[in-house]
């Protein structure tokens, strides 16, 4: 009987791998060109279930004008936008998964134009959405600056006004910015302070 199982665990071994996989989606998107690990990768039997080879797995990236790969890091590097392939082989089988680069191209502010009059007792509140070819980046981290807070200061969007004079406010996402221009001005006499002009900054 062990004589018969060791039979059956050879054969089992002999016969290697009957397929290969990655470990993660199908399709992987990216905005950024920080480094990625590559997937994790398994050989299978006809069933399905993991087994060991005696053969090393090789990966590639291909097209390389969209990203490069690093065969002793096992890192893939983005480079522009565009669709890569990343393909493991081991002896004669395959499997691959796809990389979508979308890099940024734009940030883009609303709630408020260069050159628009911001009085004095007012707020306002500005959002910010990263682009890729006019498409929203989900999730982009954007930080916001004033050229001079002493004529208004601007905290997660909200813009309050100082002082009267012509400040820039920069939202910034991804090494990308954009500015508008407002011009601070004195509060029209005998009317009361204002309510904010917009609300929210969710990207």
């Amino acid at each position: 009987m062990r004589f018969a199982s060791l039979v059956v665990f050879l054969a089992a071994c002999a016969s290697g791998p009957a397929k290969i996989a990655f470990d993660g989606e199908a399709t992987v998107t990216t905005h950024e060109t920080t480094p990625l690990a590559l997937q994790g990768f398994k050989a299978l039997d006809k069933d399905g279930k993991p087994v060991e080879s005696t053969e090393q797995p090789t990966f590639k990236v291909e097209p390389a004008e969209v990203a490069t790969f690093d065969a002793a890091t096992k890192q893939i590097t983005p480079i522009a936008d565009g669709e890569a392939t990343v393909t493991a082989t081991l002896g004669a089988l395959t499997t691959t998964y796809k990389l979508v680069v979308g890099l940024p191209d734009e940030v883009k502010i609303d709630g408020a134009k260069s050159g628009d009059a911001l009085k004095m007792g007012e707020s306002l509140t500005l959002t910010a959405a990263l682009l890729d070819r006019g498409n929203a980046i989900q999730g982009a981290a954007v930080t916001w600056e004033s050229s001079d807070a002493a004529i208004a200061t601007v905290d997660n969007g909200t813009v309050k006004p100082v002082a009267v004079g012509t400040v820039k406010i920069k939202a910034t996402a991804s090494g990308l910015s954009s500015e508008v221009e407002l011009q601070v001005q004195e509060a029209a006499a005998g009317t009361a302070e204002a309510a904010p002009a917009a609300a929210g900054n969710a990207i």
